[in-house]
């Protein structure tokens, strides 16, 4: 693990979100937030409208060429905070699981699993229903190798090219860099 594999994870702007059957943003969402308690005025509030037809109402692609990597450990984690009182909200992926934040509660989500099948990994969003909306403020996702979450740390390396059982071979600037994600 280490590296995060979430490409641009600090932008969570609304350009970055896929809404799913339906759901739509509510106007004027993401914006970025102050959350004391993260040490951050970086956070992005993130909310929906009651539309659509499914619970899961938005999701980011967060990586792609996976299916190289089937049976591998994958940690998800960000900073997450359900702004509603009064529902829950499901913070996962569309691989390995996903975990419920009670009304008001804020932790770091922490979901390990491996890729059991497919191509892309998704932080998914979802209201407890599909006639209901959700209100989470996120930050610092992280995408990474193993079955251990680490520190965050912005994607170090943009432009992945390839990933394979060897690791991921990445580019900046004209150069190529392999880096070995321990999968041995």
């Amino acid at each position: 693990g280490g590296e995060n594999l979430f490409r641009n994870s600090e932008d969570l702007n609304a350009g970055r979100w896929t809404l799913y059957q339906g759901a739509t943003l509510t106007s004027g969402y993401p914006y970025q937030v102050s959350v004391p308690e993260w040490g951050t005025d970086e956070a992005w509030r993130v909310r929906t409208t009651s539309l659509g037809t499914n619970e899961i109402k938005a999701y980011i692609n967060i990586s792609s060429d996976l299916a190289k990597l089937r049976s591998r450990p994958f940690t998800l984690s960000v900073y997450a905070k359900n702004n509603r009182t009064d529902a829950s909200v499901r913070i996962g992926t569309n691989r390995f699981g996903s975990e419920t934040l009670a009304p008001s509660e804020m932790k770091r989500v922490i979901i390990s699993g491996e890729n059991d099948n497919g191509r892309y990994m998704q932080l998914q969003l979802a209201a407890p229903t599909a006639d209901m909306y959700l209100d989470v403020t996120l930050y610092h996702p992280k995408f990474e190798t193993g079955w251990v979450a680490s520190d965050w740390n912005d994607q170090l390396y943009t432009g992945i090219t390839t990933i394979d059982k060897d690791g991921v071979t990445v580019g900046r600037k004209g150069e190529t860099i392999q880096t070995n994600l321990g999968f041995d």
